[in-house]
């Protein structure tokens, strides 16, 4: 089944209060939601375990989409985004500065969004 591969020791689950409180305090994050049953999710979780690889010093939180719904939910209401999965969205000190869904989710494209580059 798509996305039963172990995932990247660099990827931190947001499952709780304290994990998301975490995500949103950091200077800069990416906080990826994913589903474990879409095909494009296990694309796109690809693009971001190379992301994590190639910016160790970026912290990445990954959302399970079905088993954080809420959270998933709350996270679109908090930041103001549209609900998607697969879905990055980057955020400093609590703010979303750049987001994009399925085959926008890539590696090079996690690289500019956090060096601050426009699209």
């Amino acid at each position: 089944m798509f996305g039963r591969k172990r995932k990247s020791e660099r990827l931190r689950d947001l499952t709780g209060e304290g994990a998301l409180e975490e995500a949103l305090e950091a200077d800069l994050a990416v906080i990826y939601k994913h589903s474990p049953f879409c095909p494009t999710s296990a694309r796109a979780i690809r693009e971001v375990q190379s992301f994590t690889q190639r910016k160790p010093e970026v912290p990445v939180y990954m959302v399970d989409v079905v088993r954080s719904r809420a959270l998933s939910q709350r996270l679109a209401s908090d930041l103001g985004i549209q609900h998607q999965s697969p879905q990055a969205i980057v955020v400093r000190k609590g703010q979303p500065t750049a987001h994009g869904s399925h085959y926008d989710v890539t590696v090079d494209q996690l690289e500019r969004w956090c060096s601050g580059a426009a699209d």
